[in-house]
């Protein structure tokens, strides 16, 4: 079964989460046998910082009031 669509706008891809564990690795100074750890890092990461960003589930911008001019 598949994810509701506003469960998906604060899921990173998989590639922006490989993308920032490489950043992560390379940040240690390229050790290796941290791979689980700046995964999980990276998703943790990036899944906060994409349900910071989007708007709250069901919530919509306010209606423009005409009388604002």
């Amino acid at each position: 079964m598949s994810q509701p669509e506003h469960d998906a706008a604060a899921q990173p891809s998989r590639d922006a989460i490989a993308k920032r564990a490489y950043e992560l690795y390379l940040q240690r100074g390229s050790v290796s046998g941290y791979e689980l750890e700046d995964w999980l890092a990276a998703e943790a990461e990036l899944t906060a910082s994409a349900a910071t960003s989007a708007p709250a589930a069901g919530k919509s911008a306010p209606a423009h009031d005409p009388r604002d001019g």
